[in-house]
């Protein structure tokens, strides 16, 4: 290690956070930067939560939640079973009143508990589609529809005309006397979707809408709202834990984890500069190695040691709160990001020389179990063009702006 490298290293953690940074004008979808900070409040905000809270007795369900979603624009919020999104969205839309924080849409606040606001469901003009589609059997497709224009007593003629509008924007043109029962799960879907549309709102909640339906049907479904999304230029807030519909159909993402919001950004941004562990964790895969710092390199890159001995350079982005020789790390990449090659065993940094455990082909690429150095199994990609067998050894290229680098957690050692 040279002289300068040793003075860096003793410097601390400022000297090699600087060296990881960017400089002025670098870009690509992997290069180094810092994680998105959530977005400041907007004025112009359709729909804006301040500090948001809730609480079912001693249970605190949504804690200090603050987001904004911009007119003509799907924000979702995204994480797993319990972790508050689904309770931020009937709050937002006036199911649930909240405990403390505001609720501002249009520009106005509609949930205020402190100034002892609240603005009633009905009155928000907000449509909502249900998880269970919430259609009613004993009505046909027309008059499932009609129902939010008939409860605020428009004109019948008026009524027929925006059922059959609505319905042509959703692809059910002419199945207006069909009853409800006799509709597969995607048709059903677009006659809640219809009825959400119907008196015109200028947001629409979804809350788990393609979790009934199949694989092939939630694909064709994310396409028909994006489509019709940018077609009316409505606002939506979308509630999921599903990955791909979070990432293919928004414009931001909010990934949340026991009642609080973890990162706040685009669907790009998100997936490859996460902010945390949990948003890393939760949106793709990711390969997690041990290592420990050794080294700063001379472009100012991060030199790791894998367990096992292996050294590798890190680019990309770095979370590390306490940097020096010899501390401790996890070590993340994109499994798409890792180069596989079937020649000699590796040489040299950034390459591996592993062996395969276990392969499966999927059709499009084998899904495989490989050893490394230290004994470890880590689950690649490989391509389908080649042959590939049991116990082969083959080699990792890691790129060094694909690898991340992150504090070892407790699920890490």
């Amino acid at each position: 290690m040279s002289a300068s490298t040793r003075k860096s290293m003793r410097s601390g953690p400022t000297g090699l956070m600087r060296a990881l940074r960017p400089a002025a004008g670098e870009a690509g979808d992997l290069a180094p930067s810092s994680a998105p900070a959530p977005r400041p409040a907007t004025a112009d905000a359709l729909l804006s939560l301040r500090n948001l809270r809730k609480t079912f007795g001693a249970f605190v369900a949504v804690e200090n939640t603050t987001l904004d979603l911009a007119r003509g624009e799907i924000l979702t919020l995204l994480g797993p079973s319990g972790c508050g999104k689904t309770t931020t969205l009937r709050m937002a839309v006036g199911l649930e009143r909240a405990t403390g924080g505001e609720i501002h849409f249009n520009g106005r606040p509609v949930d205020a508990p402190e100034r002892r606001i609240f603005v009633p469901p009905e009155k928000r003009d907000m449509g909502m589609v249900f998880q269970s589609y919430a259609i009613w059997p004993h009505m046909n497709v027309h008059e499932n529809v009609a129902y939010p224009l008939r409860v605020r007593r428009r004109p019948a003629e008026e009524i027929r005309r925006e059922v059959e509008r609505v319905l042509d924007l959703v692809g059910l043109s002419g199945f207006g006397n069909r009853p409800a029962t006799r509709l597969s799960g995607g048709q059903q879907q677009r006659v809640a979707v219809a009825r959400g549309l119907i008196f015109g709102p200028d947001l629409l909640m979804m809350d788990e809408p393609f979790s009934n339906l199949d694989a092939k049907l939630r694909d064709q479904m994310r396409t028909e709202v994006k489509l019709l999304q940018r077609r009316l230029g409505i606002s939506i807030l979308f509630v999921t834990h599903d990955q791909a519909e979070a990432l293919s159909l928004s414009d931001q993402v909010a990934v949340m984890s026991e009642g609080r919001v973890e990162q706040v950004g685009a669907p790009f941004e998100l997936y490859n500069h996460p902010g945390t562990a949990i948003v890393r964790d939760f949106l793709g895969r990711n390969l997690l190695m041990e290592a420990t710092v050794v080294g700063q390199g001379g472009d100012g890159s991060l030199i790791l040691e894998l367990a096992g001995g292996a050294r590798i350079e890190s680019s990309g982005n770095c979370h590390i709160r306490t940097l020096g020789e010899g501390s401790p790390c996890t070590v993340s990449i994109r499994p798409e990001h890792v180069g596989v090659s079937a020649t000699a065993p590796a040489q040299g940094r950034n390459l591996l020389s592993v062996r395969i455990a276990t392969l499966l082909f999927l059709g499009d690429h084998f899904e495989s179990s490989v050893i490394l150095p230290d004994g470890k199994l880590i689950d690649v990609r490989l391509p389908p063009l080649e042959t590939w067998q049991e116990g082969q050894t083959v080699s990792l290229e890691l790129p060094a702006r694909a690898v991340h680098v992150w504090d070892r957690g407790p699920t890490d050692e």
